[in-house]
């Protein structure tokens, strides 16, 4: 990988995050379109399901306007490498890769980058399905994290929720492609709280705001 592999080091160290005791302003959070791919489980044909066969948490249903929210939003630099926007209200702070915390501590994001060790040099969803269904696996079944049935998987990101004791966890991973090398970034939302689907949009508008310095 050389330059990159150095800079952005290895995949996600989920261990390493701990969570301690929304696009631009006026123009609303993106959700993700109706339609939109999700995740084939393979319980729906009869077959071992996602995850183990786990059981799939029902994330809550809201629809219509009561959906529509707006939050102001910031620009931010990772490495310097990339431009992202972050809830006007998340501050970032020191650590050993990009994170920011809402005022009250209650929520938590980290981003983590690194090159990627796909040869073919496509991004596509069977791209994002090798690089992240077997570690949401493992998060089930040798770590007891509850999926929520909200899997999405599309050719620019895949992305999953969790319930983890007393928080929900939100993933989503899009990669990028700069100076011929694939860079992955991880993106983790941790908030002590109820599944929320403004930070399910939220974590959308991150995505959608990632772009090259």
């Amino acid at each position: 990988m050389g330059f990159f592999s150095k800079l952005f080091g290895k995949k996600e160290d989920k261990a390493a995050d701990t969570v301690s005791g929304s696009t631009a302003h006026g123009s609303g959070t993106e959700t993700p379109e109706a339609g939109t791919p999700r995740v084939e489980n393979p319980q729906d044909k009869g077959e071992p399901g996602l995850y183990g066969g786990a059981p799939l948490l029902d994330p809550p249903k809201v629809g219509g306007r009561a959906a529509e929210f707006v939050v102001d939003m910031r620009p931010h630099e990772i490495y310097g490498i990339f431009a992202i926007r972050l809830p006007a209200d998340w501050e970032p702070f020191e650590s050993d890769r990009f994170r920011a915390k809402s005022p009250d501590e209650s929520t938590m994001l980290s981003i983590t980058l690194y090159g990627s060790e796909d040869s073919s040099g496509f991004i596509n969803s069977e791209f994002f399905k090798n690089a992240q269904l077997g570690m949401y696996e493992r998060f089930v079944i040798e770590g007891g994290d509850e999926p929520y049935d909200d899997p999405l998987i599309t050719d620019e990101f895949i992305s999953q929720s969790f319930k983890v004791d007393d928080e929900t966890q939100y993933y989503l991973t899009t990669a990028r492609k700069l100076d011929d090398q694939i860079v992955i970034a991880n993106i983790i939302i941790r908030d002590l709280g109820a599944y929320d689907m403004r930070l399910r949009a939220v974590i959308q508008a991150i995505k959608n705001s990632i772009t090259p310095l």
